[in-house]
């Protein structure tokens, strides 16, 4: 028990260091989850979405404005000392991919 409570201490002060130095946080369990490959991974995302003819530049305003609200919209994913963490985008990198934050497709049509 004595060594659970050991790890759990080093754990947490390595993971607040590597906040603290350079601005990285660690994955949650379910996060991390995501990430694996194999046929056994019983996660899935399935979104299905049926919406009303919108402005785009309008919904595409909002989603970025939201975008600076919602934690880990503006992370990426990147590996250091074999863990995955999120890190805050650059505001260069974020500008980079703010175009491509929400892409607008012309002419799907729902098959029915």
């Amino acid at each position: 028990m004595l060594g659970f409570f050991a790890y759990m201490i080093v754990s947490h002060a390595f993971y607040k260091f590597m906040h603290i130095a350079f601005g990285m946080e660690v994955l949650g369990l379910q996060d991390a989850s995501f990430l694996h490959e194999n046929k056994d991974n019983l996660n899935f995302v399935v979104t299905a979405m049926i919406t009303e003819k919108f402005k785009y530049e309008e919904m595409k305003k909002f989603y970025l404005e939201r975008s600076r609200i919602v934690d880990k919209a503006q992370h990426k994913l990147v590996q250091a000392l074999g863990l995955f963490w999120y890190k805050k985008m650059s505001d260069d990198e974020w500008k980079a991919y703010e175009g491509t934050f929400l892409t607008h497709v012309e002419g799907k049509k729902n098959k029915k």
